[in-house]
């Protein structure tokens, strides 16, 4: 580090100053105590001026060794820096160690199941690709009712429901919302009925039921199932 090396650079000039205004000081009283026959007037100023210079080179160095004396506060400033950058340094590989360890992780938005899983560990996957399903613990009937079964139907009412898988099982819920639209209508494939030659048909409406209760908590649901849901309508 350059800063003990300042030191001890600056405190060899000031011995060096020192001597030399010695030097001078002894030349002066030299100068001062002879007769003023024995010398004359220059020498006795040249003798004034190098040790007035010798004087200054004293102060000057003395100064220079004040500055470099600050070298342990110095060394403390640099060290304090450096250990700053370090933790900058450790700080941010610990964002980015966490940051990709975080994306080894898929957390579901839901508790659930998983069903239809299309990966194997150590598989490389392709963005957008489906990798499994989600079957949240929340589950729901969605219902096609005839359109001219929901004249009395309302969100609210009670709805019984039998399972074809299992018999013997009862549940109860609700109607939780009637979407606004037919099922033939949010098809891939609507149909467009144009022509003069128009059949009526009786459209299907996609009904929402919330599960209440009645469903034990080692039995599934899988989806997919057949299910009559029996609405129990207001008079």
């Amino acid at each position: 580090m350059q800063y003990p090396a300042q030191l001890a650079e600056a405190e060899a000039q000031e011995q060096t100053a020192r001597a030399n205004l010695a030097q001078a000081s002894t030349a002066y009283q030299r100068q001062k105590s002879v007769d003023i026959r024995a010398t004359s007037q220059q020498n006795i100023d040249t003798a004034t001026a190098q040790q007035k210079s010798a004087q200054a080179s004293v102060a000057q160095a003395h100064a220079q060794v004040r500055t470099a004396s600050l070298v342990p506060q110095q060394i403390a400033t640099v060290v304090a820096n450096v250990e700053e950058k370090r933790q900058q340094v450790r700080q941010a590989q610990l964002e980015t160690a966490n940051l990709n360890l975080g994306y080894t992780e898929l957390r579901a938005p839901a508790d659930g199941w998983i069903t239809k899983r299309n990966v194997q560990y150590g598989t490389f996957l392709q963005a957008g690709t489906s990798i499994l399903t989600l079957v949240t613990r929340r589950l729901w009937v969605t219902a096609n009712f005839k359109e001219t079964q929901l004249d009395r139907m309302h969100p609210g009412d009670k709805v019984d429901i039998d399972v074809d898988a299992y018999p013997n099982m009862k549940l109860h819920g609700h109607v939780d919302s009637i979407q606004l639209g037919s099922g033939s209508r949010f098809s891939a494939f609507p149909a467009e009925n144009a022509t003069g030659n128009f059949v009526k048909i009786v459209q299907r409406v996609l009904v929402k039921i919330i599960i209440d209760d009645g469903l034990k908590p080692e039995t599934s649901l899988p989806l997919g199932l057949s299910v009559v849901p029996t609405v129990l309508l207001r008079h």
